[in-house]
């Protein structure tokens, strides 16, 4: 992301924080949809195509949240975030596990041939695995996060672990969660460890 962009999306999220800070318990939709119709900015659309979504889903309008995401990804095809952001609301908000694994799986191909965001969408794969309780997806993601490795500067999430923490006892193979803990404490403490 260049700084232009990020200046632009900081400027997008300042602006939604104004409006919420100040007008606390309104419903923000309108005002969003408003300047999502003005906006030529891509970078800003994204932004606003979230910000959106999550707007409906915290008013409990899922239709209308899946019809904001699917919207923006007809015209972003290329952008993993909102595909990641339709498996999240499948997981999330509507609890259909078959959906959000095949909106999942479509988000891990757009993420691998961008080379953005692949590791946030193996990471909200696992989390999938656990709460439906695909252990062969968890350990998959896990190891696919192994493969991937660590790039400075590379655009996406920092490294996670809360699908370690968080799953079930035995669904991880024992093996497969200690290289994981090495990878996280090498990447995290620069080749220092864990805490002892």
């Amino acid at each position: 992301m260049t700084d232009a962009a990020n200046d632009i999306e900081v400027a997008t999220y300042k602006w939604y924080s104004e409006k919420k800070k100040n007008y606390p318990n309104c419903e923000l939709s309108e005002e969003i949809t408003s300047r999502l119709n003005t906006s030529t900015d891509f970078q800003e659309r994204q932004v606003l195509y979230g910000l959106l979504a999550s707007e409906h889903q915290h008013h409990r309008r899922d239709d209308e949240a899946e019809q904001v995401i699917l919207e923006e990804i007809q015209e972003f095809p290329n952008s993993p975030r909102a595909r990641i952001r339709l498996s999240v609301h499948y997981f999330l908000f509507l609890e259909d596990g078959e959906k959000s694994i095949v909106a999942i799986e479509d988000a891990i191909v757009v993420a691998r041939r961008s080379g953005t965001f692949y590791r946030e969408a193996l990471g909200n794969r696992a989390r999938i695995g656990i709460k439906f309780k695909r252990h062969d997806i968890l350990c998959d993601s896990i190891e696919k996060i192994l493969e991937n490795g660590w790039e400075h500067g590379q655009l996406d999430v920092g490294l996670e672990r809360d699908f370690i923490d968080n799953a079930q006892p035995g669904s991880i193979p024992q093996e497969l969660t200690n290289q994981y803990d090495q990878f996280y404490w090498k990447v995290k403490n620069r080749n220092v460890g864990p805490p002892e």
